[in-house]
Parts: structure tokens; C-alpha cells; sequence
């Protein structure tokens, strides 16, 4: 889920202030069946909720511009991340020996809380700047696709452009990909989504649909795209 490393002594101090019994209070009681419909959680899950919600936020909006919100993510996207987590297909200091450490209901269930909470809302941007970066979402030339034929124009998943290229700035790959794991990208902070680019630009995450294109495009372009897609509504 968060994908910087470090911060270990940070972190260890921030898990302090959540407690299982916190955020199992915050949602009502639910049979078992109902937890994916509702978003509430076991007892015994929140705690591992928890941790996510130090970097995230107790309902997948994080106060910390440097990590993904989860609010409203496809499940299925973030069950994937978790798997890719555990794989070794993407890496992280934090995140991987948090991921390995799930069963396969944990993934689940945490990926079906973190998608029914209410998305963030739209950051503030620079007007300009936000302007230049729908541009280069929507209309990216020199032999690229352009962001939106996965994405959407709105930062969205893709109709069927989507399902032909998959992938995606948040993970993924030239494939035939289900729709469902393709990313929302709408309303994250412009910090996260300008260190990803940077970081699939520079190889440091590896993609073969999303480093040529993140590579192709000059900082100020990347910088343009997040500054757009962090002030649309998620």
C-alpha cells in the first residue's frame, strides 16, 4: 500500500496512536457476511486495519500527502497490490513483511473495508499547472497512449481502452487486464502520485506499459498530470 521506504521509528511511534478497539468502535457490529457491504470490521482485523490506517488513515484517507489514499479503491486493485507485496513483484521495506504476514481472508477483508469508505476529496492545485497536465493526460502524443486511454479523463478506469492496455501508474502491465484491478487515480495526493512517476521514470519501479511513459515525460509534465489528477473528484 505505501510504497516509501524508511521511517521505521516514525512509524512504530504513529501505530501507537491506533488501537484495534478504536476503530472496531467506529463501525457497527456486522455478521460476517456483511462486512464487505458494509465496510465494518472483526475485532480481530482491526488491529491489523490499524497499521494500515498509521500511513493511511483509519478510513484509507491518509494526513500524510507522501502516502496513497485507499478510500474507495477497487478491491480488487488493492488485493492485487497486496499479492504483488507478497510476491516480490513490487517491493518496499515496510510493506512487504506486513503483506507476507496476511492470509488470503486478511487480504480480502482489507481490501473490501479500505473500498467502501467515502474517497477523499479533491486537492487543491495550481490552476495552470493542473490545466498543462489534462493535456498531457488526455491527449499524450510521441508514439504514447495517452494516460486517460487507461485511466479515463478523469482519472478513472478506462472503457475499452483500459481493458486492452491494463496497467497503470498504481501497478500493473501490458496485458488483457480486468478493469477491476486497473486504479483509481482521482483525488490522490499530487506528492504521491508525482513520486511514482518519478520512481517508474527512474526505474526504481519497474513497469513495462508505465516506465517508457512516465521516461518520456519531463518533470514539469509529471509534476502537470499529478497536479491534474489530485484535483479531480475520486
Amino acid at each position: 500500500m505505501r510504497l516509501l521506504r524508511g521511517h521505521g521509528a516514525a512509524l512504530a511511534v504513529t501505530f501507537a496512536l491506533f488501537s484495534g478497539a478504536a476503530i472496531a468502535a467506529s463501525v457497527a457490529p456486522a455478521s460476517t457476511d456483511r462486512v464487505a457491504a458494509q465496510g465494518a470490521v472483526s475485532d480481530a482485523l482491526a488491529a491489523t486495519i490499524a497499521t494500515c490506517a498509521a500511513c493511511h488513515g483509519e478510513k484509507g484517507v491518509s494526513t500524510d500527502p507522501r502516502y496513497p489514499d485507499l478510500a474507495g479503491q477497487k478491491p480488487g486493485y488493492l488485493v492485487k497490490a497486496l499479492h504483488d507485496f507478497q510476491s516480490g513483484a513490487r517491493t518496499s521495506d515496510l510493506m512487504q513483511p506486513f503483506a507476507t504476514a496476511l492470509g488470503p481472508d486478511q487480504v480480502t477483508a482489507i481490501a473490501a473495508y479500505f473500498a467502501r469508505q467515502t474517497p477523499a476529496t479533491p486537492k487543491k492545485a495550481d490552476s495552470d499547472l493542473a490545466r498543462a497536465g489534462k493535456i498531457v493526460f488526455t491527449a499524450r502524443g510521441q508514439g504514447h497512449p495517452p494516460c486517460a486511454s487507461c485511466h479515463t479523463a478523469g482519472g478513472l478506469l478506462g472503457g475499452v481502452m483500459g481493458r486492452m492496455m491494463g496497467g497503470g501508474m498504481m501497478g500493473g502491465g501490458m496485458r488483457m487486464t480486468d478493469p477491476a484491478i486497473t486504479p483509481n487515480l482521482a483525488a490522490q495526493s499530487a506528492s504521491y502520485l508525482k513520486s511514482a512517476l518519478d520512481a517508474f521514470a527512474s526505474g526504481a519501479r519497474a513497469d513495462p506499459v508505465m516506465s517508457p511513459i512516465a521516461k518520456s515525460l519531463t518533470q514539469t509534465e509529471r509534476e502537470a498530470v499529478a497536479a491534474y489528477l489530485a484535483g479531480l473528484k475520486g
